[in-house]
């Protein structure tokens, strides 16, 4: 039998986290499909003289596209990651792989995405008469936060009582 050394720099939850992510992305596959379908017989209960018809492909999109902002929206941790605000994205906590530790930068970084889509030159580096962004960046924040303490998750195995 022979046993291989394990590199000293690999966490031993990294590799596993790794295999989960095909998973989330079948999970939002399959959840956008049942609810494009639950839409679907929705529209024919509600409507008798249309005809039956198949998931539509827009639904599906939207549906995928909240969850895939979600998901990268926020960490593994569930903490916010970015917010991205107009033509604004401004960087809470990034990582450089799924691997990798999150990191949360001294200063939040700003991205024009119009004239950088790639995230390549931080507005703060260059220039520092952006401050303004920070307003309507920080008033979002505050009012996702707002909204999580008046409508917070549901704990495992607690009984959702209402709001």
């Amino acid at each position: 039998m022979v046993v291989l050394p394990m590199e000293a720099n690999v966490s031993p939850w990294g590799a596993n986290w790794v295999w989960s992510l095909p998973l989330i992305a079948s999970t939002v596959a399959i959840h956008s499909l049942g609810l494009g379908l639950i839409d679907t017989r929705m529209h024919i209960a509600l409507d008798r003289n249309e005809k039956n018809r198949t998931p539509g492909g827009f639904p599906i999109l939207i549906m995928g596209g909240v969850a895939l902002c979600t998901t990268v929206l926020h960490g593994p941790d569930g903490e916010l990651m970015s917010v991205k605000w107009k033509i604004y994205k401004t960087i809470l906590r990034y990582s450089e792989g799924v691997d990798k530790p999150i990191v949360k930068p001294q200063f939040p970084m700003s991205y024009d995405l119009s004239s950088d889509p790639h995230e390549d030159w931080n507005l703060f580096d260059t220039r520092l008469d952006n401050g303004w962004m920070f307003a309507p960046v920080f008033r979002h924040i505050i009012q996702y936060e707002m909204s999580v303490k008046k409508y917070p998750s549901i704990k495992p195995g607690e009984e959702f009582k209402g709001y």
